[in-house]
């Protein structure tokens, strides 16, 4: 079986983490794996480290004729079987493509996050014919997108977890930076780059109000995540309380994920998610989980089971979760063992391999 794999995204995210793990995962099951993105991408670094066949072009229009025939090419020329659409900008290429060049194999589409545009050229690119199956990483993300999808093509919804390589977090045991060289502080975590779905401002304000309301000055925030022009506005809310001595913006740092083993908690305060890899990464760690409840997070997060939830824009249920968690050792064992257990027997990648490729089995005997 031979597979496309269509990746417009520059950064490197989520989306991309979770495509280098499913190549990864189906590569064991002799899935031939082909990647194809900008030479600009950060996901083309990974190249020498991945089990697939890169193939890049330059920077272009999604809807170039270059990048169309393109698609063509590798189809053609290498006998793709299925494409596997990872950001909604490709599903045009691939529908230009498809129409122009008659590419005879349809394509699946992973949705991700939580965003969701009404527009009638949505509608249409959405909804197109050749997309044969489009998964959800949650049952909220799926829900959602119903709405932009035609009631016949609901059909085609199916929600697949996002999963963790668990054999390559096993290694990360040990890292060059030790944040537990911080002396007697109890170190929290925060991974996420500084746009506003992230609700950082609320980290901050959650930082404020444990040190300056509840005097708890024995703590230090880690945030690790890579710098906009949200950053300035984020650095003058921490000079304007007094908080330098009390949390750090460390800036993108590769592979940020390998420094969960070094925090004592680790908390997301995001305004809007879809499944953050990092809190299934803590949860593996028994690193304890505190973090809003939004988005497919209450899918996974269960109020003191194996983390503990506050709602969005709540700094001081935040900070207060925090401190039930820094006074309750006994909770703390609970909520790790649990998300530990919880962690290994349904988010390991190869859960997630295996579900893929059952969707791509069907697709392609329906072509």
């Amino acid at each position: 079986m031979k597979i496309l794999h269509l990746s417009s995204n520059i950064k490197f995210g989520g989306s991309e983490q979770q495509l280098i793990h499913l190549v990864e995962a189906t590569d064991k099951r002799n899935i031939k794996n082909y990647i194809f993105c900008f030479d600009t991408s950060e996901l083309y670094n990974y190249k020498d480290v991945t089990k697939a066949d890169f193939i890049t072009l330059p920077p272009k229009k999604i809807y170039s004729l270059e990048v169309i025939k393109k698609i063509k090419k590798i189809v053609k020329e290498e006998n793709i079987d299925l494409i596997h659409i990872h950001n909604g900008k490709f599903i045009l290429s691939f529908m230009l493509s498809n129409i122009l060049f008659n590419l005879k194999c349809k394509a699946i589409f992973s949705k991700k996050d939580m965003s969701r545009s009404s527009s009638l050229f949505s509608k249409i690119k959405y909804n197109y014919s050749g997309i044969y199956k489009t998964t959800c990483v949650t049952e909220a993300i799926k829900k959602r997108f119903e709405k932009i999808l035609f009631k016949r093509n609901h059909h085609k919804l199916i929600v697949i977890r996002d999963g963790i390589n668990i054999s390559e977090l096993k290694k990360n045991k040990e890292i060059d930076i030790d944040f537990k060289l911080i002396k007697d502080k109890i170190v929290v975590g925060n991974i996420a780059n500084h746009v506003r779905a992230k609700g950082l401002k609320n980290l901050i304000l959650t930082v404020d109000f444990l040190v300056n309301v509840k005097n708890i000055k024995n703590i230090y925030f880690i945030q690790i995540g890579r710098f906009t022009d949200l950053t300035e506005e984020l650095n003058n809310m921490i000079l304007e309380k007094n908080l330098t001595n009390y949390i750090e913006l460390k800036g993108f740092i590769q592979n940020g994920h390998k420094f969960l083993p070094q925090f004592d908690y680790f908390m997301m305060t995001s305004e809007s998610e879809g499944m953050p890899l990092t809190i299934l990464e803590s949860l593996y760690y028994k690193i304890p989980v505190i973090t809003t409840n939004v988005g497919g997070i209450p899918e996974v997060i269960i109020h003191k089971h194996n983390g503990l939830l506050s709602n969005t824009n709540d700094f001081e249920s935040l900070a207060n979760n925090l401190i039930e968690l820094i006074n309750d050792s006994s909770l703390q064992k609970k909520i790790t063992e649990n998300g530990f257990e919880m962690i290994i027997n349904k988010f390991d990648s190869n859960i997630m391999a295996e579900q893929t490729i059952e969707v791509y089995k069907e697709a392609i005997l329906k072509q």
